[in-house]
């Protein structure tokens, strides 16, 4: 058989096949009705040119993304304006403090007669000012007791003199007032340089005011100037502990039941020195009076304190501690306003000190 035949032959054999894939067989309706419905899709597939029988066709047209449009982005809100201040008046403290940096520049820079003029001139106005606030302030400072203060604590020398004397004897009043509120304990031990004179200051206070003394050795030993029945052993330290003592000599003022307060650390100076850290401690235990304090602290008289200021501020505004003072606020007073109720409280308390000062020399 040539190779035309062969060729022939099985191409008639494909058709063949073909052919009985298409003609039904004979059979049940539902084994007929399959193959034709098979058999339709298969020719219409197959009569379609430039597709093969395994040409594959999406039945559903997809249609392309659309692009996705960003957000038109908000304009950006406008820039808050400013009204812009009004330039300083010329020749006020204002306009020197402005533009006086920039002439004594200008004269360095250049130091041309015209230059050097102009500063020395725009100092003397400067200069000028200055002496005239001090003057006007000091003729108020005199004439007003308020301000005064040689009212409060005199400048001079006899004066103070005297004042130094009778704080002297308000000083003594004061710490023999302590001889039964409170105690001074000492902590020693047998090797400390310093030991024997901070005992020698410690016993002259307590002696003087009456006030009692503890001796507390730490190591078991004590200064030569103290004999064996004069001091007691801190066993193990443990008051030492307590009481945060880490420097010796440590003197400490107690005041039964729960007070207490490391008065000198280490080597005190003099038994001066000693009074006024004992003052001030029984002063933060509040057993002295409010007239020996004011006594003591001369310069204290008049003070002006925060809880005064916030006072201040709540009856100049009539409103709260917490609202008063509050920045921002159109209703807020004055500097002028303000300053006048200094001046009312200041003026309250010179008229109360001199109803006590006539009460005193009426007793």
């Amino acid at each position: 058989m040539s190779l035309s035949q062969a060729s022939v032959g099985l191409c008639l054999g494909v058709i063949v096949g073909t052919a009985a894939l298409i003609m039904p067989t004979q059979g049940t309706a539902a084994e007929a009705t399959l193959p034709a419905r098979g058999t339709a899709q298969a020719l219409e597939r197959f009569q379609q040119p430039g597709e093969g029988w395994y040409f594959y066709r999406d039945p559903k047209v997809r249609a392309p993304p659309q692009p996705v449009t960003p957000p038109t982005p908000l304009p950006p809100p406008p820039a808050p304006t400013f009204a812009k201040p009004a330039p300083p008046k010329a020749l006020s403290v204002a306009w020197i403090r402005q533009h006086l940096p920039l002439v004594t520049d200008a004269a360095i820079d250049e130091p041309t007669p015209e230059n050097i003029r102009t500063f020395l001139y725009m100092q003397r106005v400067m200069l000028d000012k200055s002496d005239v606030f001090a003057t006007v302030a000091a003729r108020m400072g005199s004439s007003d007791p308020a301000l005064n203060e040689d009212a409060r604590a005199p400048s001079l020398n006899a004066l103070k003199f005297g004042q130094a004397l009778q704080r002297l004897g308000v000083k003594d009043t004061a710490l023999k007032s302590l001889a039964t509120q409170t105690g001074l304990w000492i902590f020693v031990d047998g090797k400390c340089p310093f030991c024997k004179m901070g005992v020698e200051i410690s016993r002259t206070l307590a002696n003087r005011a009456g006030i009692p003394l503890r001796i507390i050795s730490l190591d078991g030993r004590a200064p030569d100037n103290v004999k064996p029945g004069e001091f007691v052993i801190d066993v193990n330290r443990a008051a030492a502990r307590r009481f945060g003592v880490r420097v010796i000599p440590a003197t400490v003022l107690v005041a039964p039941p729960d007070k207490v307060a490391i008065v000198a650390h280490g080597a005190v100076n003099s038994g001066s020195e000693l009074e006024e850290k004992v003052l001030t401690a029984a002063n933060e235990f509040g057993i002295l009076k409010a007239d020996t304090v004011l006594a003591l602290n001369a310069r204290e008289r008049g003070i002006i304190k925060p809880n005064d200021l916030r006072d201040l501020l709540s009856a100049s505004a009539g409103r709260s501690d917490d609202q008063a003072g509050a920045p921002g606020n159109e209703n807020d007073p004055t500097p002028q306003q303000i300053m006048q109720h200094v001046q009312r409280l200041l003026n309250a308390r010179i008229d109360e000190d001199a109803l006590t000062a006539m009460k005193e020399k009426t007793q």
